[in-house]
């Protein structure tokens, strides 16, 4: 199996609001959709892990726009409050060849840290909209996954000028 860890896009920190319902900045949100149409040329997934907060559904969103095919889930084991342990449990339950996933930090940095090392006190540095795709093989193991590809809204735009 091949999941895409990503991490949400930018986000703003509106006062009054709670951290669960900050949305995606005007730039989070071009982030979303240049992310989403990069994904809808390189990944065959066909679905799409959420946690439940507003900016990484807001992600998500975008992200279906250039992925139509793609079924959406929310999953509790990817909000803030999720851990890479319990992460790795609703991977396993996944029974496709590729899959997308959006989550927050540090839950994205650990996760692939665990999945790829064995350690998920290594640090694996996610910007917002950063994707990180892994293969995990035909069995998920802890620390023998294979990253494949890394990318973070800064290449993306620096691909699009060329």
């Amino acid at each position: 199996m091949r999941v895409w860890v990503i991490r949400h896009a930018e986000a703003v920190h509106p006062a009054g609001r709670h951290d669960a319902e900050r949305p995606l900045s005007p730039g989070g949100q071009a982030q979303a959709i240049r992310l989403g149409e990069y994904l809808s040329r390189r990944s065959g997934a066909t679905l799409l892990l959420c946690s439940p907060l507003l900016r990484a559904q807001q992600t998500a969103e975008a992200i279906r726009r250039s992925m139509p095919t793609v079924t959406m889930q929310r999953a509790d084991a990817f909000s803030t409050s999720g851990s890479a342990r319990e992460a790795m449990e609703e991977l396993r339950k996944l029974h496709v060849p590729e899959c997308l996933i959006i989550s927050h930090e540090p839950l994205t940095s650990q996760l692939v840290a665990r999945l790829a090392t064995g350690d998920d006190s290594v640090h694996v540095k996610f910007t917002p909209a950063t994707a990180v795709l892994l293969d995990l093989g035909s069995h998920l193991r802890t620390g023998h996954a294979m990253i494949v590809e890394c990318i973070s809204p800064e290449t993306l735009v620096h691909a699009e000028r060329r």
